[in-house]
Protein backbone atom coordinates (compact mmCIF):
# COMPACT_ATOMS: atom_id res chain seq x y z
CA UNK A 1 0.00 0.00 0.00
CA UNK A 2 1.23 3.79 -0.48
CA UNK A 3 0.76 6.50 2.13
CA UNK A 4 1.30 9.84 1.72
CA UNK A 5 1.90 12.44 4.80
CA UNK A 6 1.33 15.94 4.02
CA UNK A 7 1.74 18.52 6.87
CA UNK A 8 1.61 22.78 6.49
CA UNK A 9 2.62 25.07 9.44
CA UNK A 10 -0.26 27.83 9.33
CA UNK A 11 -4.06 27.68 10.88
CA UNK A 12 -6.75 27.88 8.66
CA UNK A 13 -6.96 31.02 9.49
CA UNK A 14 -3.76 32.19 7.97
CA UNK A 15 -3.53 30.10 5.30
CA UNK A 16 -4.36 32.71 2.52
CA UNK A 17 -1.86 34.88 3.92
CA UNK A 18 0.99 33.03 4.35
CA UNK A 19 0.54 30.88 1.13
CA UNK A 20 0.35 27.68 3.08
CA UNK A 21 -2.24 25.48 1.81
CA UNK A 22 -2.36 21.61 1.00
CA UNK A 23 -2.95 22.02 -2.61
CA UNK A 24 1.25 21.37 -3.82
CA UNK A 25 2.19 18.67 -1.88
CA UNK A 26 -1.52 16.92 -2.79
CA UNK A 27 -0.42 16.88 -6.33
CA UNK A 28 2.89 15.97 -5.61
CA UNK A 29 1.07 13.12 -3.75
CA UNK A 30 -1.15 12.24 -6.49
CA UNK A 31 1.53 12.16 -9.01
CA UNK A 32 3.03 9.61 -7.47
CA UNK A 33 0.18 6.88 -7.17
CA UNK A 34 -1.59 8.36 -3.61
CA UNK A 35 -5.21 8.18 -3.41
CA UNK A 36 -6.83 10.04 -1.03
CA UNK A 37 -8.35 7.73 1.58
CA UNK A 38 -4.19 7.09 1.95
CA UNK A 39 -2.97 10.79 2.70
CA UNK A 40 -2.66 11.99 6.12
CA UNK A 41 -3.17 15.80 6.37
CA UNK A 42 -1.68 17.92 9.66
CA UNK A 43 -2.16 22.02 10.63
CA UNK A 44 0.67 21.60 13.24
CA UNK A 45 4.25 23.09 13.32
CA UNK A 46 7.52 22.24 11.82
CA UNK A 47 8.87 22.29 15.41
CA UNK A 48 7.05 20.39 16.97
CA UNK A 49 8.54 16.65 16.42
CA UNK A 50 6.73 13.73 14.91
CA UNK A 51 6.12 11.79 18.37
CA UNK A 52 3.87 14.92 18.73
CA UNK A 53 1.77 14.98 15.93
CA UNK A 54 -1.50 13.28 15.39
CA UNK A 55 -2.31 12.20 11.93
CA UNK A 56 1.54 11.09 11.42
CA UNK A 57 0.40 8.55 14.50
CA UNK A 58 -2.53 7.36 12.75
CA UNK A 59 -0.13 6.73 9.72
CA UNK A 60 2.07 5.06 11.60
CA UNK A 61 -0.64 2.65 12.92
CA UNK A 62 -1.76 1.53 9.40
CA UNK A 63 1.47 0.92 7.78
CA UNK A 64 2.98 -2.29 7.87
CA UNK A 65 5.50 -4.34 6.37
CA UNK A 66 6.20 -3.72 3.00
CA UNK A 67 4.22 0.03 2.70
CA UNK A 68 5.40 3.01 1.12
CA UNK A 69 5.47 6.74 3.12
CA UNK A 70 5.36 9.32 0.26
CA UNK A 71 6.15 12.71 1.53
CA UNK A 72 6.67 15.94 -0.96
CA UNK A 73 9.84 16.92 0.99
CA UNK A 74 12.20 16.03 3.64
CA UNK A 75 11.28 19.31 5.62
CA UNK A 76 6.96 17.81 5.80
CA UNK A 77 8.39 14.85 7.77
CA UNK A 78 11.68 16.24 9.87
CA UNK A 79 12.72 19.58 11.00
CA UNK A 80 16.33 18.30 11.99
CA UNK A 81 18.60 15.69 11.11
CA UNK A 82 18.36 14.24 14.18
CA UNK A 83 14.51 14.28 14.45
CA UNK A 84 14.78 12.90 10.79
CA UNK A 85 17.48 9.94 11.92
CA UNK A 86 14.59 8.96 15.11
CA UNK A 87 12.20 8.50 12.70
CA UNK A 88 13.83 6.61 10.17
CA UNK A 89 15.11 4.55 12.81
CA UNK A 90 11.66 4.04 14.37
CA UNK A 91 9.96 3.29 10.71
CA UNK A 92 12.77 0.55 10.62
CA UNK A 93 12.15 -0.69 14.16
CA UNK A 94 8.35 -1.54 12.94
CA UNK A 95 9.44 -2.65 9.42
CA UNK A 96 8.44 -0.02 7.21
Amino acid sequence: MIYGYIRVSTQISDTRANNQTFDRQLKILHDNGVSDENIFKERISGGVSTTERPEWEKLLQVVKSGDMIIVSEMSRLARSLNDLINTVNHLISINV
